[in-house]
């Protein structure tokens, strides 16, 4: 299999490289590259905005759970850890079980 860099970079990154083989006589005395930033480059903002609107569909059914309740009832959570949506989707996720 030929590994062919160049074509890797222009899939995979928001990149177009070419390159020219600069020739005195009957070798290559230099090359030179072209680097253009691709104008129509996917959004990865979406990504993040997509993750973000997850959590905090997870974070309102997490707080709305009855073990939730039962957490704060028992004095195991209190307001600041309530308030930390990390803590509440990590314990949603591996200690809540699913109903």
């Amino acid at each position: 299999m030929k590994f062919n860099p160049i074509k890797e970079i222009n899939e995979n990154t928001h990149f177009n490289v070419t390159y020219d083989k600069i020739k005195k006589g009957y070798s290559i005395d230099s090359i030179q590259f072209h680097i253009v930033k691709k104008a129509n480059w996917k959004d990865e903002n979406y990504k993040r905005n997509d993750v973000q609107a997850k959590n905090q569909v997870n974070y309102a059914v997490a707080v709305a759970n009855p073990f939730t309740m039962k957490l704060i009832n028992a004095s195991l959570l209190y307001a600041p850890d309530i308030a930390n949506q990390d803590k509440i989707l990590d314990l949603s996720e591996s200690v809540y079980p699913n109903i």
